[in-house]
């Protein structure tokens, strides 16, 4: 007699401001208002397939095509554009996807329309609000690039900052003689104290506030990926991966 094993459901908790579950991709114009709302209260967040409402894991089978589309979603509906991490996850024994995303460049908006995150829901941003966030948004004050970081001195690479100074000094766009790192961040307006502004972080950090992702199509129509590569770290070492990767590429 064949045995039929009956696969247990697991419950992970319930929605929150924060954490957002779809049954599946079939839910995915759902799913891209639901990031647009958290990224808009909470700049982070969570979002899984695979998971009812209430918490309990149901799964869905996921394919490389099925990564694929979300990604594509969050491009294609998703404004300002966002990175977010997506992978294949277990939870239990059932497979699920998960999506951690984040931005600083409120408000959001998915299909052209501005949500925000109350509770569970999804609501259409009023007018007031969306507009006090382009305000801040388009401030150099409030700007991303201005804010401070979490990142010190200690967590600078020396090699990208020598690199970085080394150009701009060859390229004329520095013209003092300092090499101090503090004083240079200091002249060039990127520290706070010991802090770096998060586009010093940006430079000169080994960090994951950039990513890079490099690929080979098979063909000019861009469908089949015969490699594909994801970095993080600093601009100017990424910098130094791509054109690394492109001189590959040509052989």
């Amino acid at each position: 007699m064949k045995v039929i094993r009956k696969m247990s459901l697991v419950n992970i908790g319930p929605e929150t401001e924060t954490i957002e579950y779809k049954k599946s991709t079939g839910e995915m114009k759902e799913a891209m208002i639901s990031i647009a709302a958290i990224l808009n209260k909470h700049k982070k967040g969570v979002l899984y397939f695979g998971v009812k409402n209430d918490g309990t894991v149901i799964g869905q089978v996921i394919t490389d095509e099925s990564l694929r589309k979300v990604s594509q979603a969050i491009g294609n509906h998703i404004t300002p554009a966002i990175y977010p991490e997506i992978k294949a996850v277990r939870i239990g024994e059932r497979e699920c996807i998960q999506v951690d995303f984040e931005g600083n460049r409120q408000p959001y908006l998915a299909y052209s329309i501005p949500r925000i995150r109350v509770a569970d829901e999804d609501l259409i941003m009023e007018q007031d609000i969306y507009d006090e966030m382009i305000r801040k948004r388009d401030n150099v004050k409030y700007s991303w690039e201005r804010q401070v970081s979490e990142y010190t001195l200690q967590d600078i690479d020396k090699n990208a900052f020598d690199t970085y100074l080394q150009k701009a000094k060859d390229a004329g766009r520095i013209s003092f003689e300092e090499t101090d790192v503090k004083t240079v961040l200091n002249k060039l307006e990127l520290i706070q104290g010991d802090h770096l502004l998060n586009a010093g972080a940006a430079l000169f950090c080994n960090c994951g506030i950039n990513e890079l992702q490099m690929a080979k199509f098979a063909t000019n129509e861009r469908l089949t990926f015969t490699d594909i590569r994801r970095f993080t770290g600093s601009i100017i070492e990424l910098s130094k991966k791509a054109e690394q990767y492109i001189i590959d590429a040509m052989d």
